[in-house]
């Protein structure tokens, strides 16, 4: 489901998993790039969990996306493909996950998940290190992510 550049949006989505992270995150990457595209993605780094610490370290980035799809459709395409792969939210809200995807940059306008504090999470455009040779904007990219990390929640 590529998008024309006319009539697409950029989003930039935060990526955690803790649950088989590797393969999760290579899963959502390679699903997201076949059904919409895939601009770029950040390097990904190890985080001790939030809220409850009896689980696995996290593995966490961003990945930066153009869909044709409007906000409220593409987040409900999120939480789908999150249930592709596997996610069953269970009784502990931070607990561990296959995959987490959330829309944190919407062209170019923050939206800060609020069932959680994404402030706690390294900075992606820290560890930005390009996966593609794609004609994205690498600097709309970093500024964005920028943008949301030091926002205080």
């Amino acid at each position: 489901m590529t998008a024309s550049n006319a009539n697409s949006h950029q989003a930039l989505l935060s990526v955690g998993s803790n649950i088989d992270p590797e393969t999760n995150v290579a899963a959502a990457a390679a699903i997201l790039a076949s059904e919409h595209e895939l601009l770029d993605r950040s390097r990904m780094i190890r985080t001790a969990p939030d809220g409850y610490q009896f689980q696995p370290d996290f593995l966490n980035g961003a990945f930066f996306v153009r869909t044709a799809l409007e906000y409220a459709e593409f987040n409900a395409y999120l939480k789908s493909l999150e249930k592709r792969l596997g996610r069953v939210k269970g009784p502990i809200k931070s607990g561990p996950r296959t995959i987490d995807l959330d829309i944190i940059v919407w062209d170019g306008r923050s939206y800060i998940p609020t069932t959680r504090q994404k402030t706690t999470r390294a900075n992606p455009s820290t560890n930005y290190s390009p996966a593609t040779t794609s004609p994205c904007n690498r600097t709309e990219f970093q500024n964005a992510s920028t943008r949301v990390f030091q926002k205080k929640v």
